[in-house]
């Protein structure tokens, strides 16, 4: 019989996650709750980034709604929404490469390699449009399918709202050498659709290409 490292705790009716893949003791979230804490990590409980922030746009995003006004919550949303998808991007270009590196393990000989460049884009990137290009040349390298257009239309999206990597970021940033002040002319955020591309993307990114087959995709 397979022993554990930790003991896994369902979540609660009220606590269903998908950052988390397992609950918390008996009694222990109810008083997290009273204290004001988060709690993560360890075996059962390390988060998923993607789905945290994921989840953190849409919860945002179901405030401004509340509200009934999305100014106040845009920039942040946004921003979560950016960032989601660039680690979307990263965890599906490191599975490409994980597939290219296991083939020049099985195969030293057949020519398969991981161009530096691309494992630069993985490990230090922020450029959406870079990550997607280095996507779909390592897809294809590695024998997968193409990116479906669903993802390419949330990075349009996404790169025709930014002035840069960092516009949801900071006040000021830099782009082709030249240094600007962000936002002094108006912007239009599609934040409401902009969640609806992504969740779509994500959902098809964690299975298996069939709507009625789950894909054991990892938690990272």
């Amino acid at each position: 019989m397979v022993k554990l490292d930790a003991t896994f705790y369902a979540m609660g009716p009220t606590t269903g996650s998908n950052v988390y893949i397992g609950g918390k003791p008996p009694g222990m979230a109810a008083e997290d709750f009273r204290n004001g804490v988060a709690r993560m990590g360890g075996f059962w409980r390390h988060p998923s980034y993607l789905e945290s922030y994921l989840t953190a746009a849409s919860l945002l995003i179901a405030q401004g709604t509340q509200r009934q006004d999305y100014d106040d919550i845009g920039l942040p949303a946004f921003y979560l929404q950016r960032h989601a998808t660039e680690l979307l991007l990263k965890r599906l270009l490191g599975w490409c490469i994980d597939i290219i590196e296991l083939k020049v393990e099985i195969a030293p000989s057949a020519g398969h390699r991981v161009p530096s460049k691309y494992c630069y884009s993985l490990r230090r990137s922020h450029d959406l449009n870079e990550l997607l290009k280095a996507l779909q040349r390592t897809a294809k390298l590695a024998g997968e399918d193409t990116p479906p257009r669903a993802l390419t239309d949330l990075v349009d999206t996404l790169t025709r709202v930014e002035a840069d990597d960092h516009w949801s970021r900071y006040d000021h940033g830099h782009h082709k050498g030249a240094h600007h002040i962000h936002h002094t002319t108006e912007t239009t955020i599609p934040i409401v659709s902009l969640q609806k591309q992504l969740e779509r993307v994500v959902k098809w990114s964690n299975w298996s290409g069939h709507p009625d087959k789950p894909h054991n995709g990892g938690n990272g």
